[in-house]
């Protein structure tokens, strides 16, 4: 159930997102429908601005989801590290490879690399 939470997240972004979306454009619709000068002009900014929310809204939940990914995935490649049957050699290099994919900075990799 809470296996790979990070991608369930994503897609409960989606799904919202999409939600969000069809609700505002049949609340729309219907309001443009009533008819009178108001509703129509009230309907189209509700699709117009309930489109726009939702998918903007959407942000901050598919990040979150993307965020809680890349922290489990630092996580796993730092087991290796950690591990007390990994060299210092293969630790270095480990090091190395994280430094040039911009996981850690230059002075994490200095630390991590004097503790070898």
């Amino acid at each position: 159930m809470f296996e790979n939470i990070g991608s369930k997240i994503k897609a409960l972004a989606k799904v919202i997102c999409w939600a969000g979306i069809i609700i505002s454009v049949v609340v729309g619709i219907v309001m443009l429908a009533s008819g009178g000068d108001v509703g129509s002009g009230v309907g189209l900014v509700v699709i117009i601005v309930g489109c726009l929310g939702s998918w903007i809204g959407s942000f901050f939940t598919y990040g979150f989801g993307e965020l809680i990914e890349k922290t489990a995935e630092i996580a796993e490649n730092t087991k290796s590290l950690n591990s007390a049957n990994v060299g210092a050699d293969d630790k270095l290099e480990l090091l190395e490879k994280w430094k040039a994919q911009g996981l850690i900075d230059e002075d994490e990799y200095l630390e991590q690399k004097s503790k070898l």
